[in-house]
């Protein structure tokens, strides 16, 4: 699968794992979240034996067990292990049919890609030329659609689709690809490929930072909106640094503004535009906003897989100009509850009735509370009013009426944030950005983290600062304006 995406990958991960990028603390949470998609799936056929376990990472115990389970029997299988010349493949899951085995891959995406089907192709490759006959084969993925209500149900968790036709038309290709790769890793000399799309595609690739080291920090790669392709036009005609941009190169105003500003170093304001902005901002201003954790598996009646579930709220308030800044926060204690009815109460209250809720990018938390709104009747015409009063802190700069460039061309908070304060900053926090926050906290409600107090204690520095940012970043416009 290295090979398939790039020889240089499949080179590098054969002799040069100490180039690797190092795994990032969100990366890890991706395969943990597979690994545990992928043990729920076994529960779909209950009864079987894992031939791995405690067999660790000796693979060729593993194959060996396998062989053992097969001549003993048994008709189901996880983690089935088959080798053939060097490779090495494991299947998920095998069932014994009265036609042969059926093999099923569990996948913690939520639809069928090629990679998979690549990836399928390989492991039927393998395990037919040890003379497992392979009936057939599919791809158990989460299935979107589902809405849990009550017990979960695994079979509308997943959906099973079966690829074995694809997989057949790919076996004369994956023998060619096997025999051309081992000719690469044979060959003692590390193949010479540029960087290109293919380093993001089908997955980011573990090399990166070592092939993308020639890329200087601030690049044509950051040119903000600029499609992918147009990117990587600019860079194969040796064009990296923003300063070497043609001016007859295909940019809109906003690109061509961050170029500009990059160059010269500066900044554009349009006071009469911000000016009106703020006038329509009606005290008391309560600065608000949202974290969400999005659990492959629901947790809970009303939720899908995927689904962004609401459990955390920073709430700073600004009644005037010398008021003091008071503030105010919610986080829903990880005991496998539902947080949202809590949530709901506890923001219905906090924010009053009175003055503006102030978020930065009004669609994602605007569209939490129309959710609460369906979710509890009840409390929808509250909720619908709080909707009424939000405003969009990001405006100002996603329209370009002030824009900096150490911006980097990017409307976001985070960086906005140190353009305009710089003395504020995310960097020396435990969580820095939301991602992290989302995976801490599903850690919590799981019961695999178990350092409770010290993480819903880092969840509410980070949260608190998202809001502490936007009064800043308030307080900034005003004096500029």
């Amino acid at each position: 699968m290295s090979g398939l995406q790039c020889q240089k990958k499949l080179y590098l991960n054969a002799y040069f794992k100490k180039y690797k990028d190092p795994i990032s603390e969100n990366q890890q949470a991706v395969f943990d979240r597979g690994h545990r998609v992928g043990k729920l799936a076994q529960q779909i056929f209950l009864g079987g034996v894992d031939a791995s376990a405690g067999m660790g990472y000796n693979f060729q115990k593993i194959v060996e067990r396998t062989q053992q389970l097969i001549q003993q029997g048994e008709n189901i299988i996880y983690e089935a292990a088959f080798q053939h010349d060097q490779i090495l493949v494991i299947f998920d899951i095998l069932v014994r049919t009265t036609k042969g085995f059926v093999a099923y891959e569990v996948k913690s995406s939520t639809k069928l890609s090629q990679t998979h089907i690549y990836d399928a192709s390989i492991q039927y490759y393998v395990a037919q030329k040890c003379g497992i006959k392979i009936y057939d084969i599919a791809i158990l993925h989460i299935n979107t659609a589902y809405i849990r209500k009550g017990t979960l149900n695994l079979k509308k968790l997943f959906k099973a689709e079966k690829i074995k036709k694809q997989v057949l038309e790919n076996q004369e290709f994956v023998e060619q690809k096997i025999d051309e790769f081992k000719q690469v890793l044979l060959g003692g000399l590390l193949p010479q490929i540029d960087i290109g799309p293919h380093c993001t595609s089908p997955y980011t690739c573990d090399f990166k930072g070592y092939c993308h080291a020639h890329i200087p920090k601030l690049s044509v790669f950051n040119i903000a909106g600029l499609a992918a392709e147009k990117k990587w036009q600019l860079y194969n005609k040796n064009i990296l640094s923003l300063k070497d941009v043609p001016e007859q190169f295909d940019l809109n105003d906003k690109q061509r503004q961050q170029i500009n500003c990059s160059i010269e170093q500066r900044t554009e304001l349009n006071k009469e535009q911000l000016s009106k902005f703020l006038s329509t901002l009606n005290l008391p201003l309560f600065f608000i906003d949202f974290e969400t954790f999005a659990p492959a598996i629901p947790l809970y009646d009303n939720t899908s897989p995927y689904k962004a579930v609401v459990f955390q709220y920073s709430l700073h308030i600004l009644r005037s100009a010398e008021a003091e800044l008071e503030h105010k926060e919610f986080i829903a204690k990880p005991d496998g509850k539902d947080p949202r009815i809590d949530f709901t109460k506890q923001i219905i209250q906090d924010c009053e009735t009175q003055g503006d809720l102030i978020v930065y990018n009004i669609g994602f938390e605007r569209s939490k509370l129309q959710e609460l709104a369906e979710l509890y009747p009840e409390k929808k015409q509250e909720l619908n009013a709080l909707i009424k009063r939000m405003k969009d802190l990001m405006i100002p700069f996603q329209k370009r009426w002030y824009y900096d460039h150490k911006m980097n061309g990017s409307h976001s908070i985070k960086n906005v944030l140190p353009a305009l304060v710089p003395e504020l900053s995310y960097k020396n926090l435990e969580i820095q950005e939301g991602q992290t926050a989302s995976n801490k906290y599903l850690d919590l409600q799981l019961g695999i983290r178990k350092n409770t107090d010290e993480t819903m204690n880092a969840l509410s520095e980070y949260c608190k600062l998202d809001t502490l940012a936007m009064v800043k970043i308030y307080e900034v416009l005003n004096n500029l304006t």
